[in-house]
């Protein structure tokens, strides 16, 4: 494959736009729990630019990549991958440990989110260790 910037950017249309598009929007709606207006004014990008990322009409910028990964720190104490914020993966956790187990288990997302609620609700606390270490 070519390394041209038009050449990647096909590559990356063709390939992970959709999956990037996907990405946001669930965290957006799934996670956070905020439409598109509240999350503008929540995560400090305009809402026209965020609804452009979210159709993809616009790529993500380093910004946006900061923003969507402090907010969720912040706010949901959640690592967010960068290459699910730019959709090279849908595994939204940066943390090695929570890729590794996802690739071995099988377990979605959802269910690590899942796991990692009962922990802070204290119903459940020898797995979540494990899954924390």
């Amino acid at each position: 494959m070519s390394y041209s910037a038009d050449t990647l950017k096909r590559h990356y249309q063709n390939n992970y736009k959709k999956q990037r598009i996907s990405n946001l929007v669930e965290l957006r709606e799934k996670t956070a729990k905020l439409s598109l207006t509240e999350f503008s004014k929540q995560i400090g990008i305009q809402k026209s630019n965020l609804s452009s990322l979210e159709n993809g009409d616009r790529d993500l910028s380093l910004f946006n990549i900061q923003a969507y990964k402090t907010f969720f720190h912040e706010k949901y104490n959640l690592d967010i991958s960068t290459d699910y914020l730019l959709g090279y993966s849908n595994n939204k956790y940066a943390n090695e440990n929570y890729q590794m187990i996802s690739k071995i288990t099988g377990l979605t997302d959802n269910s690590i989110d899942c796991l990692k609620s009962l922990q802070q609700y204290g119903k459940m606390t020898h797995g979540i260790k494990v899954l924390n270490n």
